[in-house]
């Protein structure tokens, strides 16, 4: 209505109280708590049940397969290992 107004003191008054814990707790609180437990691993305490240590060659792995490409870009990128080949070959002789 063109009449009506709401003042800025009353909008204030209609805003809902979230609990914030719901989303999650603080950025601080977060990395204080990640601190403490990559230090308790460090030190060789692993019963942590948040902990899961996962080896080199298996972190790689789950790299390279969530990457997800089309077969253009792996066409693309096939095309390009072979010029790179074809480079050092002909740097070689």
């Amino acid at each position: 209505m063109p009449g009506s107004r709401v003042s800025v003191s009353s909008q204030k008054k209609n805003k809902s109280e979230v609990d914030e814990s719901l989303f999650g707790a603080s950025k601080k609180k977060n990395e204080a708590q990640t601190q403490k437990i990559v230090e308790s691993v460090r030190k060789g305490n692993v019963a942590n049940p948040e902990v899961v240590l996962i080896g080199e060659s298996e972190l790689q792995r789950m790299k390279n397969n969530a990457i997800i490409t089309t077969k253009e870009e792996q066409l693309y990128q096939k095309k390009l290992l072979e010029e790179q080949k074809e480079k050092q070959m002909a740097a070689a002789k």
